[in-house]
């Protein structure tokens, strides 16, 4: 069946055309006990607006949940998941790609594959980074290998031909440009002027 608005011949289940886009309203109700449309593994894209929370894409029954992380007891405030088995628990949390985690507030994962965010203010990205403390930025290069914070406030990159900060210099662990760069090395500050 095709249904449609201001379309004659439909091309998909619901066509809708024109000039004003698609507005989809909601209340906003945190003490709503709503469940999500549809429940458990599957593809599909939804709004859940007791939650103000969008989800898109597909769940296969594994990832963190097991094929429910968009069901509603998993929904995060106001967040926003997308892509192969994403969970968004925590509120304000943004979590895209496949197989990532958000479950602190405000956390986010920019993409990649087994990363979590598992703390408040957390960003993680790249293969299997790991944010189990608040406030931890943590890249991982696309080695299978698992990268954990170890405190609060971090930031971490794991990278397996280095760093370059305003540089495309990596043959040591890290290149640096812009002089003079101050480096701390094992708590020790060092001026750094011949650095490649």
């Amino acid at each position: 069946n095709h249904f449609s608005i201001s379309v004659e011949s439909p091309l998909a289940n619901l066509h809708v055309s024109g000039n004003n886009g698609l507005l989809v309203d909601s209340s906003f109700d945190i003490s709503s006990t709503e469940n999500a449309a549809i429940e458990g593994p599957g593809t599909r894209l939804f709004f859940h607006g007791p939650r103000a929370a969008i989800r898109a894409g597909h769940l296969d029954g594994s990832g963190i949940y097991s094929g429910s992380a968009w069901n509603t007891e998993n929904i995060g405030r106001y967040s926003s998941a997308m892509g192969k088995n994403t969970a968004a628990s925590g509120n304000f949390s943004t979590v895209f790609s496949q197989d990532n985690y958000g479950g602190g507030a405000y956390s986010t994962v920019l993409g990649g594959l087994f990363n979590n965010a598992y703390e408040h203010f957390s960003f993680t990205l790249g293969r299997r980074s790991n944010a189990v403390h608040t406030g931890v930025f943590l890249w991982s290069d696309s080695n299978d290998k698992s990268n954990t914070s170890t405190e609060m406030d971090q930031a971490l990159i794991f990278a397996e031909n280095g760093v370059g900060i305003n540089t495309n210099y990596t043959y040591e662990t890290i290149g640096i440009t812009n002089y003079p760069a101050v480096l701390t090395l094992q708590g020790q500050s060092v001026l750094a002027s011949n650095i490649n």
